[in-house]
């Protein structure tokens, strides 16, 4: 298989690597948020006390494909990623602050 031409990384990418020897394997990541607690998820039970979920996002490109924004959810023995183009990453935000501003009051 014959892979395109990839120009480096990402100006963003502070976390290049490169898995095996393909050039089609190169993955950039950018700084990934602080994890953030869900407080009103159950939390789960493990040898370290109740431990909750967790929610993380960083930009990402994976080998061969565009640039995406990474969401991952953590759970104690889980996790879950979901890969969003940047309109769908930022369709959700504003959704998220709409709610929330219902939620609080503020609309």
């Amino acid at each position: 298989m014959k892979w395109p031409v990839m120009n480096g990384c990402e100006p963003w990418c502070t976390h290049p690597s490169v898995f095996g020897k393909d050039p089609g394997a190169h993955v950039c990541a950018g700084v990934a948020s602080e994890p953030i607690d869900l407080h009103a998820e159950p939390g789960e039970l493990d040898e370290e006390g109740v431990r909750l979920p967790r929610v993380q996002v960083m930009p990402l490109r994976r080998a061969l494909c565009a640039p995406v924004v990474s969401l991952l959810y953590r759970l104690a023995r889980a996790e879950v990623v979901v890969y969003l183009t940047a309109d769908e990453a930022r369709a959700i935000a504003g959704e998220l602050c709409r709610a929330a501003d219902v939620v609080d009051g503020h609309r």
